[in-house]
Formats: C-alpha cells, structure tokens, sequence
C-alpha cells in the first residue's frame, strides 16, 4: 500500500458501493483525505455519513472534479465545478481545496491527477448532521480507475472519476494506498 494514509478513504469508497464503477476513461481530479482528516470530523456525525449512502456518495463526489488540473492551474484562486450532484463548486487557490490544504501535489494517473488534503470537505447543501443528501446519479453512471502507473518518485496511486456514459468497457480495480 503506497498511501495508507488514506485507506479511509479507500474503505468509505466501497462502502459507498463505488468499487464496481471504478473503470471508466478521465480526465479528472480526484482531491483524496488523509485518515487523519477524518478523524477530525466527530464520530457520531461519521458514522451518520457513512452510514447513508446517499450522503456518502455526496461527499465523496464532492472531493472529485471533472477534468485534469495541475497546480499551476489552481495556483489562481477560483470556483472548481465538482462531480456532486446538484452541481456545487468549491474554491481552491495554490494551496487549499475548500479549508484543506495539500498534503501531496499533482500525483500523475492514467487518467487526470490527485492531490492528498489534510481536511474532509462536506458539500454545502448538506445538512449539519449529515443525513440530508440529494438523489445521486446510479452508480453505474459513475466510476474510478485504480492504476499502477508509476512516475519516477512518485507513489503509486490513481483514483479518477468518469460520468462518461459511452464507454461500456470494465475493468478490475486495485486499490494501491
């Protein structure tokens, strides 16, 4: 495992029920939580997300961005279109996605980039106890490559999201923290 530091994320993707989706072409962002990040959020608030699929698909969508960005693209601070539906966007800037700032920086993948943060971003038309969430697309619309693309000194993670709808084509995953 390349990032342990982020199997909970890894874990509440499958509980999610994204695993079997996670085959699909980019390009994407995927802004990926450390484990410590949350462990920040309360447990009982955790446990009421995690618990409600809905609301879990939510926030882990809301950490994923429809298309390839490096940091020299988010060195401007800006509103960035996340894969959440409704649609809500999130502010980024050089060092921050939202309150959390990198931990790691433009990890390459097949099929876009991913960035480690310290912090869990909640979408904003979610309830404080996270239980409200809107109806999400089925997940079959949805999915993440895993890949073992390797870049010289760079861990081996890719974690990408894909809407795209034409492509048929499944592949397995593994996971690679």
């Amino acid at each position: 495992a390349s990032f342990p530091e982020c199997s909970t994320f890894v874990d509440l993707v499958d509980k999610a029920g994204m695993t079997t989706v996670l085959a699909k072409d980019g390009p994407f962002t995927v802004f990926i939580p450390t484990n410590e990040a949350f462990a920040k959020i309360p447990q009982d608030r955790l446990a009421k997300i995690s618990g409600d699929r809905a609301a879990l698909s939510a926030v882990l969508l809301y950490h994923m961005t429809p298309e390839t960005l490096s940091s020299k693209e988010l060195a401007s601070p800006s509103e960035l279109k996340t894969c959440v539906v409704p649609a809500a966007s999130i502010a980024t800037s050089s060092e921050k996605y939202g309150d959390a700032s990198f931990v790691r920086k433009d990890v390459p993948c097949v099929n876009g980039v991913v960035y480690v943060v310290d912090a869990v971003q909640i979408p904003p038309f979610m309830t404080q106890n996270g239980l409200v969430a809107p109806p999400q697309r089925a997940p079959e619309e949805l999915s993440i490559v895993a890949s073992e693309e390797i870049v010289a000194g760079a861990a081996p993670l890719s974690l990408l999201l894909s809407t795209n709808m034409a492509s048929s084509a499944t592949t397995s995953v593994a996971y690679l923290f």
